[in-house]
């Protein structure tokens, strides 16, 4: 063992060229590794910032017309979860994303924001650095309460950390939004790894590029859901009720709830944690 240390030695101060690449090459696996780790540890492993009880928490998941279990959900599948699951989830949100057009009237830029249920903030149990989140009447009427949450680094950027820009106003897409609050900083709810510069209510999604079925149509499945479960429940029992209710609800809608094969559509619930 010895003697082949010494070789590999000699090789390398006899070999400068050599000894450069394979140090490189080594550096370049190390650090891809790390990336990666440091990646898939943001991404998957580490708790999201700023959302309490992130272990009571599930993402809920309808499987795809092509049978795929981790598809994206309807709004009004979304509405039926949150009913018929009362018995073991405190409530559920749901959330999108797109990008928009932001003017701020300094600037107009493109910016990535998420389009989310009323209740988001109060699920996730986040509390604003400034102002507040969205209030139950702000989640009602499609098109009727224009009002926004900016991201910490959004106002920093924009607005040079103004304690008073809440009140001020932007527009997303051409539609004047007033400011309610300023999300906490490193807070990207629960699509983590997207780096989110506003949330806007779902009901002005019409606003911000969303359909004009968004409400209606059982169809149209763009939304990411989060279920905070109740004290005592678990992820376990979300999944044995989830499976009653995908049953019910492919009885009741079948060409909704029918895949490709012929087989109905499953709910799976993850533990975000």
């Amino acid at each position: 063992m010895l003697q082949d240390v010494r070789f590999a030695l000699r090789t390398l101060i006899k070999n400068p060229g050599f000894t450069a690449v394979a140090v490189i090459t080594l550096g370049l696996g190390i650090g891809a590794n790390t990336a990666i780790f440091s990646l898939i540890n943001a991404l998957l492993l580490r708790p999201p910032a700023h959302v309490s009880q992130p272990e009571r928490l599930v993402a809920l998941y309808t499987s795809d017309f092509s049978g795929p279990r981790f598809g994206t959900s309807s709004y009004p599948d979304f509405v039926d979860f949150r009913t018929q699951a009362s018995d073991v989830l405190a409530d559920v949100t749901a959330q999108t994303a797109r990008p928009m057009s932001l003017s701020t009237g300094s600037e107009n830029t493109r910016a990535f924001g998420q389009i989310v249920t009323g209740n988001y903030f109060r699920v996730l149990g986040t509390t604003p650095a400034l102002g507040r989140g969205f209030l139950p009447d702000e989640d009602i009427t499609p098109g009727e309460k224009a009002v926004v949450v900016i991201s910490h680094d959004l106002w920093q950027r924009a607005y040079a950390g103004d304690p008073g820009v809440v009140g001020r106003t932007l527009r997303l897409n051409g539609t004047t939004f007033s400011i309610i609050g300023v999300a906490p900083a490193g807070f990207s709810g629960m699509l983590r790894g997207v780096a989110t510069d506003l949330w806007v209510p779902i009901m002005m999604s019409q606003m911000v590029g969303g359909g004009q079925e968004t409400f209606t149509n059982r169809g149209d499945r763009g939304l990411f859901l989060t279920a905070r479960l109740k004290p005592g429940a678990t992820p376990q029992q979300a999944q044995s009720r989830f499976a009653v209710i995908a049953g019910q609800l492919h009885d009741a809608y079948p060409d909704s709830w029918t895949d490709m094969s012929e087989n109905g559509r499953v709910i799976t619930a993850v533990p975000e944690r």
